[in-house]
């Protein structure tokens, strides 16, 4: 555990035991560690410690809830760059320890091209054209409806982001890949209401940023004995 060494590099005097390994099912009302140390250094790093737990173990657990709503299908679900300033390493931990796959952690692994990009380089044709100059291959490319989506595939993209489509869009979007290796990964609003509807359509991911950005903190309190 990550907190195991935040503590051994502020405090040589303060043992902290895992009861449970990351990851792990934990039942309500269970100890999930033990701290052993002089009193006046464990309060003193309580509420940093708390914070961190309670934070990512949210994290952790709104991921494991939509994970287990794709576990019968073939889609895989991914976190997103939606995480808090300083804290994107840990979070997507916290999304890989609820059984997520982790996105890109910045541009650096893959371009992007989103609707903004599309807009002020002056259209998807303009932005097929630098592509093709370049001959830039390592790329996503959000799409927003049917249209987009033909004309990519035409050009041979071999990865799109469909972004805020309906169900039936992404159903006929996925049918105008047959026969072809492109990868499709949903994205816009998708969370643990709404999952369900798109889990079953074949895409290879979902990626919501619900698990970062909406995950809800869970209750865990340091209690002295």
């Amino acid at each position: 555990s990550f907190i195991s060494r935040f503590i051994k590099n502020l405090s040589k005097n303060i043992k902290f035991v895992c009861v449970y390994e990351d990851g792990e099912i934990v039942k309500k009302n269970q100890v999930i560690a033990k701290i052993y140390g002089n009193s006046r250094s464990i309060l003193a790093l309580e509420r940093t410690i708390l914070n961190f737990l309670q934070h990512l173990s949210g994290i952790s657990t709104t991921t494991y809830f939509l994970v287990k709503k794709l576990e019968k299908s073939k889609t895989r679900l991914l976190d997103t760059r939606k995480t808090t300033t300083g804290l994107r390493k840990l979070e997507k931990y916290a999304t890989r320890t609820g059984g997520a796959k982790n996105h890109r952690l910045n541009l650096n692994e893959k371009i992007l091209i989103k609707d903004n990009h599309i807009c002020i380089c002056g259209g998807i044709d303009c932005v097929l054209k630098v592509l093709k100059k370049k001959k830039i291959t390592n790329y996503q490319i959000e799409c927003d409806n049917l249209s987009q989506v033909r004309k990519l595939l035409n050009f041979g993209c071999k990865n799109l982001l469909l972004d805020n489509m309906t169900p039936k869009s992404i159903k006929k979007s996925l049918e105008l890949a047959k026969g072809k290796k492109v990868e499709f990964e949903l994205s816009g609003g998708i969370n643990i209401k709404n999952i369900d509807k798109f889990a079953n359509l074949g895409a290879n991911f979902i990626s919501s940023g619900a698990i970062t950005q909406s995950a809800q903190k869970v209750d865990i309190g340091l209690d002295i004995f």
